[in-house]
């Protein structure tokens, strides 16, 4: 092991938290320490052992032909308890998996080096109250802390609950990994207003060290310390609900087409778009039509576009070509006629892509400012880009060999301040159109594939804040920073903040939005609704790969609600997340989850029901809308709303899927073990 030395030693002393005593004590006598050397092809060798004295050991350790070696200690007490140093740090900082050993001794007789079994976390948590602002939670809160495994669902290794202040110490005994990814959920929090469970992941902390809840690559004997625990924010309420609101939804292309030229013809003071695909195709042809009249006649017109995006949205095909031709199980002929197919429709999707005639257009127009959301990828091997925000370089520092992705998702219109339009469709043919499709004819049977989706109206109070929402990302995109008008200053007609009344008969309406590295409310609200759900879930969403979602249908299943999840059938544009759902279709059939799939033409729509709470917006339910894109939901909290939501949107499009029955599901998965194996670990991890 260390050629050509002596025999280094050992000094060694072991710990474990006692909580009658509120205390670090030895470990038992007679406990057995062994040192392993750690292989990561072959069993851990043991290179020697024995048993302490007041929790102390000294330990010789032999010579052996590794250079290298990576030492950690297991120690075997007398009740029963096992545990190794790998995931802890001594009190003195020394990690607890040794690589690289070249000294002659470690510790002192004096002074032994001493580890601990359990890892400390000292929270801090409030919630928000709309008087008083951020107020410690109630005592007796119980904490749980859950180590994260790729391969499988969260495991406790941890608990605590907090005191009268809102703190607690949650202690480690479990983490089994040298690095362990932690994160917090919190219990009891129902009787108080506030989300049960809460979990930290992805949360914002309001006070350091870290970006969010989760807690990746641990290697502290402690995170936080009695004096400044790591403070979270755990309340809802910051995210304001508001009032008297006239909401309705737009279902499908030849509505939305209409009220986009409503919003084109009738805007007075200011029309502002956020928009991430804007196709050259007839459709996004003529909406630029109207957006130039707008303009012509003098309305101020501010548009955010991802040219970028809507230029390389043409690799999709590309990406089902590559599926067909390697990881599709499929015979010969039909292989071949499906990437005829694609090669046909290639040039045509690119082609609609290349909009610099239509930027042109928009660009020379008067009173238009255009502006482009495009953003480089932070991809393995690739430089920063030049003027990339803090938040996404500390995020590429931490996951280096990971794309990091800022798209801007959102689709919004706001007329004069005055009327919002939000929704999950795009301009082109796909999403807009002038005559609705017949839902039992296929979509190649039509003139061209035209999609299912859904946006939603709103007109009240709520739009102040969504078009705050656009002011912050058009100045964050460089535009001009067009003043705001203050909530309680009155200027009915103001062209861009004007007095909004409560309508007498509107509804409540939330805004939850996904800033990347700042805001996740969408996330948050969302799966608080899922874990309180009591009668039943509907959701219907295109892009669906959150182990987190999975996991709380799931469990809604399994206490009686009921749970309906409509996905597109072999119509979906993106063949990686058709394939990532149907992966855990019979985990989520084995549970009592009614899965469908959309029949004939692609469902787009990204809406759920959660009892009486309707969720309507742009936000796919993956990683990546949770937290990597730019995304806007409204939560309509009103159950005269969401009944007739209910019953224009799920009935409807229940009666054009197909249920799909445990016995099909293996047939539904015509793919290689290759393309498993990827969905597994790529696109439920990481997409």
């Amino acid at each position: 092991m260390l050629r050509g030395m002596s025999s280094p030693t050992l000094h060694l002393q072991f710990e474990s938290w006692d909580d009658r005593q509120g205390a670090y004590l030895p470990v038992p006598d007679g406990s057995r320490v062994r040192v392993m050397d750690e292989d990561l092809f072959s069993r851990d060798d043991v290179l020697a052992e024995d048993f302490t004295r007041a929790g102390r050991v000294t330990l010789g350790l032999p010579l052996g032909d590794e250079a290298r070696p990576d030492l950690f200690f297991v120690v075997d007490q007398p009740d029963g308890a096992s545990w190794d140093t790998r995931a802890r740090v001594a009190v003195d900082g020394t990690p607890g998996l040794l690589d690289d050993f070249r000294r002659r001794s470690l510790g002192l007789p004096q002074r032994p080096l001493v580890f601990r079994r359990s890892l400390d976390i000292h929270v801090s948590l409030r919630r928000w109250d709309p008087e008083r602002g951020w107020v410690p939670v109630p005592e007796g809160l119980a904490l749980e802390a859950l180590e994260h495994d790729r391969w499988g669902e969260p495991k406790a290794v941890g608990y605590g609950h907090t005191d009268t202040d809102g703190r607690s110490v949650v202690q480690i005994f479990d983490a089994g990994e040298a690095a362990p990814d932690l994160s917090l959920r919190v219990y009891g929090g129902a009787a108080h207003g506030l989300p049960d469970p809460w979990s930290s992941e992805s949360r914002g902390q309001l006070r350091d060290p870290g970006e969010d809840g989760h807690f990746a690559d641990v290697r502290l004997a402690s995170l936080g310390t009695p004096e400044h625990p790591l403070l979270f924010g755990m309340g809802a309420e910051e995210v304001r609900q508001f009032a008297g609101n006239a909401v309705e939804p737009v279902i499908d292309g030849v509505d939305l087409l209409a009220a986009v030229e409503e919003a084109c013809r009738t805007a007075r003071h200011s029309l502002h778009i956020e928009m991430m695909l804007f196709f050259d195709d007839p459709v996004g042809r003529h909406v630029t039509e109207h957006i130039l009249a707008a303009a012509r006649r003098g309305v101020e017109v501010r548009l955010m576009i991802d040219v970028k995006t809507t230029r390389n949205i043409h690799q999709l095909v590309l990406a089902e070509r590559l599926w067909t031709r390697f990881l599709r199980v499929m015979d010969d002929a039909e292989r071949e006629a499906q990437l005829a197919r694609y090669d046909a429709w290639a040039p045509a999707e690119k082609a609609r892509g290349e909009v610099d005639s239509l930027l042109e257009l928009l660009r020379s127009a008067p009173n238009l400012t255009l502006l482009d959301t495009s953003y480089d990828l932070v991809e393995l091997g690739v430089s920063l880009p030049a003027g990339m925000p803090d938040r996404y370089q500390r995020m590429e520092r931490a996951l280096p060999w990971l794309t990091t992705a800022r798209v801007d998702h959102r689709k919004l219109l706001v007329v004069d301040g005055r009327w919002a339009l939000l929704g999950g469709q795009n301009i082109g043919q796909e999403y807009l159109y002038a005559r609705p499709f017949d839902p039992a004819l296929p979509a190649e049977e039509e003139e061209w594939a035209k999609w299912h989706d859904c946006f939603v109206s709103i007109r009240g109070p709520a739009v102040r804040e969504l078009q705050l929402m656009f002011r912050e990302r058009w100045v964050a995109e460089g535009g001009d920073e067009f003043p705001v008008v203050l909530a309680d200053e009155s200027i009915p007609e103001h062209g861009l903040f004007p007095t909004l009344p409560r309508h007498a008969d509107g509804v409540p309406v939330r805004v939850l939005r996904t800033t990347p590295g700042v805001a996740h409310h969408f996330h948050r609200h969302f799966m608080a609704a899922l874990h309180g759900a009591q009668r039943e879930i509907l959701i219907e969403t295109p892009y669906f790969s959150s182990p987190e979602v999975r996991y709380a249908l799931e469990q809604a299943a399994q206490r009686g609600v009921r749970v309906v999840l409509i996905l597109p059938d072999e119509h979906n544009d993106s063949i990686d997340f058709h394939y990532a759902a149907r992966l855990v279709y019979l985990e989520l059939i084995g549970v009592g989850v009614e899965v469908y799939e959309y029949r004939n033409h692609m469902n787009h729509s990204k809406v759920a029901i959660v009892d009486d709470v309707s969720f309507i917006g742009s936000a796919n339910l993956n990683h990546s809308s949770f937290y990597k894109h730019y995304e806007v939901v409204v939560a309509i909290d009103d159950a005269a709303f969401t009944a007739r939501f209910r019953q224009r949107q799920f009935e409807v499009d229940l009666a054009h899927s197909r249920r799909i029955h445990g016995t099909e599901v293996e047939g539904l998965l015509d793919i290689r073990l290759a393309a498993k194996l990827y969905l597994q670990n790529v696109v439920w991890r990481l997409a």
